[in-house]
């Protein structure tokens, strides 16, 4: 019972470790700045960008990253939802829509 707990817990752990890795640091640098200011200035003056170039690469990094999960990851844990957030923004190859 006790190694079935633990593969339980380590299947959750990566789960949601996997999960936010993908969301989080696209949606600081992608909407944070809009909301508390993120880290965007130090990477542009850094590479002496525009701040709203570094924006938009990293909101389609953050939808790209929302289709991994969506279409990737719920299905490898098993994860079954309707709400519509986390339903797929993009056909799966051979899928009919």
């Amino acid at each position: 019972m006790g190694i079935i707990l633990r593969l339980l817990f380590w299947r959750s752990y990566f789960y949601y470790l996997t999960f936010l890795l993908l969301l989080i640091d696209a949606f600081n640098l992608s909407i944070g700045p809009f909301i508390y200011g993120g880290d965007i200035g130090g990477i542009t003056a850094g590479f002496e960008v525009s701040q709203y170039l570094v924006q938009a690469i990293f909101l389609v990094i953050l939808l790209l990253n929302r289709e991994l999960i969506v279409q990737k990851l719920f299905p490898t844990f098993g994860v079954k939802t309707g709400h519509f957030l986390f339903q797929p923004l993009f056909f799966r190859r051979g899928k009919s829509g």
